[in-house]
């Protein structure tokens, strides 16, 4: 099992899409549900907030979701916290 997080914006109605999407259909394991800001590089000025969603999972489910999302969707993963992030 591996430990990741996946960003998604700040909605209650995409964050209840992607829980069940993440949870139901893709089998990860829910651990935490965060917020943070957004904020812009050269000043640091917050521009927004995004929901963080911890999850546990297999490598391999994890890999397999990566894909889809980079291809799919243009998302890309980075370190958050130094966790893998998908968003």
């Amino acid at each position: 099992m591996i430990n990741f997080r996946v960003m998604c914006e700040f909605n209650p109605d995409t964050l209840v899409k992607m829980l069940c999407d993440l949870i139901n259909n893709r089998n990860f394991h829910l651990v935490e549900i965060r917020t943070c800001d957004i904020e812009r590089d050269e000043d640091n000025v917050k521009v927004g907030e995004a929901y963080v969603i911890c999850l546990k999972g297999s490598a391999w489910d994890y890999l397999q979701f990566r894909k889809e999302l980079i291809n799919e969707y243009g998302l890309r993963e980075f370190k958050y916290e130094g966790v893998r992030t998908l968003g």
